[in-house]
């Protein structure tokens, strides 16, 4: 109940900064989508080349999400 009620008020955040914590990694991002309780983001890298990379993370395995007021 709680995945589905947070992946439609993570829907309404779609193209908006966010950081999301899974165990001890901290991913930094754009988020992409939503579906189902899959939440997808383009993280950007601060190195030299600026690479961006994919990540997809199950809502359950989240430990916090955090967005810009």
């Amino acid at each position: 109940m709680f995945a589905s009620l947070l992946s439609l008020q993570l829907r309404t955040l779609i193209n908006q900064p966010i950081r999301v914590a899974v165990g001890e990694t901290l991913f930094t991002g754009t988020l992409l989508s939503i579906s189902g309780n899959i939440l997808t983001l383009t993280e950007s890298t601060d190195s030299y080349e600026r690479a961006t990379r994919r990540i997809s993370v199950n809502l359950r395995q989240v430990s916090f999400i955090q967005v810009s007021a």
